[in-house]
């Protein structure tokens, strides 16, 4: 985010703005750690590379934490995604699977949906993880589980853990969300949704994966000997892409009328950045 910022920095520079427009980009600069934080919110940065940390931690984000930013410009996929799992299924549990380079906004989406009160009346229950890194199938059961019950599991076993996860779940129609996977093993995904098919008969469960790899994003519904295809995130429109910019880079005023002039070569320049940094 800071050399997205520096981006607006050096581009107002070369082309010469009035002092008090300067000293209004100055000021952004002091601001940088809560632009940062705004624009992980909303979606417009990642907030994990593929490295795991040095310890190897990860976070589940129980489901009441799913804090939803302000979306923009995606009502119409989450309407979309809405429609999808609200429709009937005969299937026990079925994926959509996200997809788009990094930085369009997948999981911003995701929390959306996950947040609909349409979900939260169809769903008996729901579990949202954060993954963020290749792990262990063990691992990932382990996240849902701490998810599930918002405590630290201390099982390490992976048949306890599975028993467990079922216990929860009993005969409920569930919502997992799997964000920011990057696991493309067809072996790991075949075990995974062996097992979650095993965990409940109710049929009508959902499972929501986003990532910026085609390849998992192909191979998941695959398992699940699913016809459709991944959920494709397209970029942002041009007003949408700039409302967002007005949010984080004009806080609580009005545009000035230099920069709205150059609101065209703003915008590409900075999708231009944008594209070389995923």
């Amino acid at each position: 985010m800071k050399k997205k910022v520096c981006f607006f920095f050096s581009f107002f520079s070369a082309i010469g703005f009035s002092s008090s427009l300067a000293s209004k980009i100055r000021d952004i600069n002091t601001n940088l750690e809560r632009i940062n934080r705004q624009a992980n919110e909303l979606g417009l940065v990642r907030k994990h590379q593929k490295e795991a940390d040095a310890t190897g931690s990860m976070t589940s984000r129980p489901s009441d934490s799913i804090v939803v930013p302000n979306v923009v410009g995606r009502a119409g996929d989450e309407s979309k995604i809405v429609e999808m799992l609200l429709t009937p299924s005969e299937r026990v549990v079925s994926v959509i699977p996200i997809t788009g380079m990094g930085g369009l906004g997948k999981t911003t989406l995701a929390k959306s949906v996950y947040n609909n009160t349409k979900i939260d009346e169809n769903f008996g229950i729901k579990s949202w993880v954060c993954v963020a890194r290749e792990i262990k199938i063990v691992e990932l059961f382990k996240l849902i589980l701490e998810s599930l019950t918002r405590t630290k599991v201390e099982v390490d076993g992976r048949d306890a853990i599975v028993q467990e996860i079922r216990g929860k779940l009993g005969e409920k129609r569930f919502l997992l969300v799997l964000d920011d996977v990057w696991n493309c093993e067809q072996e790991f995904w075949s075990d995974f949704f062996t097992t979650l098919l095993g965990l409940s008969t109710t049929k009508g469960s959902w499972c929501i994966l986003t990532t910026r790899l085609q390849p998992v994003a192909n191979a998941v519904p695959r398992h699940l000997q699913m016809n459709d295809g991944p959920y494709f995130l397209g970029k942002l429109s041009d007003d949408a892409c700039w409302s967002i910019l007005e949010k984080l880079v004009v806080v609580g005023e009005e545009v000035p009328n230099e920069l709205e002039a150059l609101k065209k070569q703003i915008l590409k320049n900075v999708m231009a950045s944008h594209l070389q940094q995923s």
